[in-house]
């Protein structure tokens, strides 16, 4: 998927849900992913198959709430927000803007995770609920 105008790619917004089949993976497109958000929320990855997800430093990643990902995930994206998510395997998740970004928690962290921050705004984490 690419998203280069307008508001970028949601999957599960409003009332609906996702599920992404065993054996396939979700990728940013060769146009790349440089306006917008990518918001997965109500998203279920039924296999384990690897997610990399590369924003540009001026889109937006959203994950949650009631999102599952079985896989390992590595992202990179100006601003992330994780609201209820569930990281089945290893997650590696850069913040790369300058905004602050306050995450409302209730994450679930099975594998070894790494946070980073290279921007130059706050990432908060569990605002609202702890996560584990």
């Amino acid at each position: 998927m690419s998203s280069t105008n307008g508001s970028g790619i949601q999957f599960g917004n409003g009332a609906g849900s996702a599920t992404l089949a065993a054996g396939k993976t979700i990728s940013i497109g060769a146009g790349g992913f440089t306006k917008g958000t990518l918001l997965l929320k109500r998203f279920t990855q039924s296999g384990s198959e690897s997610i990399n997800l590369s924003l540009n430093s001026t889109s937006a990643l959203v994950l949650g709430p009631s999102t599952t990902l079985g896989g390992n995930v590595i992202s990179s994206s100006g601003v992330l927000q994780l609201n209820g998510c569930t990281f089945s395997g290893t997650s590696e998740l850069t913040k790369t803007g300058n905004s602050n970004d306050q995450s409302t928690g209730n994450n679930t962290f099975n594998g070894n995770c790494i946070l980073t921050n290279s921007g130059t705004g706050y990432f908060l984490m569990g605002n609202t609920s702890a996560d584990t």
